[in-house]
């Protein structure tokens, strides 16, 4: 029913503490700016800070991840193209000397071909350590999500990583809940996993209502899948009376630290359950699109994760 397409592959990263730590309470952005230094340090040989300039650009994974630039989208207001990945931590924050420290990767498009450098890059993260003592880490295990298959090992860091399209997903998630009729509609829960952070006028929201939900939630499927995908604005195309209710709703902050402003910066987004009443089966497809895709800002390190749940709906 979706016409866009957007292809994605998700990794499942593991490393082992060398030593017994404390990191952040939400580690995206940890996880973030040591992705990002280390990849630039796998791929670059001169570590300049003028990658557009770079003759090597063009082949450089750290610059297609991290700096890639689009003049068909600056007026826009898009001076960089939206990460094309997504970083989930998990939500621990003490690590004792043989503990487990996981997050998931989501690749969008066809970024998953710098896998060989990929995982080179986690085995730096590890080395170099997290937090403001760099407590070291060893990778143990990269899995495919999709497949289960186990990626890396120390005799073979290359295999074939599975590629599924986000309205594959979304189709599959529809046929279990709607059995295939494309007619009806369904009462269903929307849980945020993490904080979804809204903005307004520059301001950030402490709450958002159905209008400025799903006006995020259009624009973000519409610019991931522009730039990393096709798009058919037929998918997001008409006006559908949605009720929105709100349930045990929680307005969160938290402290991260900015690599380009060098300082710590407060954070904060949205927790809680909204109802969603009234969901026709191509609106229920969008929002387990934006299962994988996120919504809100700040969400290549995890932030605006969400759950579609049934809500003791009856589906007509």
């Amino acid at each position: 029913m979706l016409n866009s397409r957007l292809n994605f592959s998700r990794i499942t990263v593991e490393l082992i503490s060398m030593y017994e730590c404390r990191l952040p309470e939400f580690t995206g952005s940890l996880l973030r700016g040591s992705f990002g230094h280390a990849l630039k340090k796998v791929f670059c040989e001169q570590y300049s800070d003028k990658c557009s300039e770079c003759s090597s650009s063009s082949d450089c994974g750290y610059f297609q991840i991290f700096e890639s630039q689009d003049d068909n989208f600056r007026k826009m207001g898009y001076h960089y193209k939206p990460h094309p990945y997504i970083i989930t931590p998990c939500h621990k924050s003490y690590y004792k000397v043989g503990d487990k420290l996981q997050f998931k990767m989501t690749f969008f498009g066809d970024f998953i071909r710098f896998f060989p450098y990929l995982s080179k890059t986690f085995e730096e993260m590890g080395k170099v350590g997290f937090g403001k003592d760099r407590n070291t880490f060893s990778l143990s295990s990269i899995r495919d999500d999709i497949s289960g298959k186990e990626l890396y090992s120390e005799k073979d860091k290359m295999a074939e990583i599975k590629t599924l399209s986000i309205q594959e997903y979304a189709r599959k998630e529809f046929d279990r809940i709607f059995r295939g009729s494309n007619t009806g509609t369904g009462d269903f829960d929307m849980v945020f996993l993490t904080p979804g952070r809204f903005a307004e006028n520059g301001k950030v929201l402490k709450s958002i209502n159905g209008k400025l939900l799903f006006d995020s939630i259009n624009r973000r499927y519409s610019t991931m899948h522009s730039f990393y995908g096709e798009f058919d604005r037929k998918d997001i195309s008409g006006e559908e009376e949605v009720q929105i209710t709100v349930n045990d709703c929680s307005y969160k902050k938290w402290n991260r630290y900015s690599n380009r402003q060098e300082r710590k910066v407060q954070q904060s987004g949205i927790l809680g359950t909204y109802t969603l009443k009234n969901i026709s089966p191509r609106t229920f497809q969008i929002l387990k699109a934006m299962e994988i895709l996120h919504i809100g800002k700040n969400t290549s390190f995890g932030l605006g994760k969400i759950e579609i749940r049934m809500d003791d709906c009856k589906n007509s």
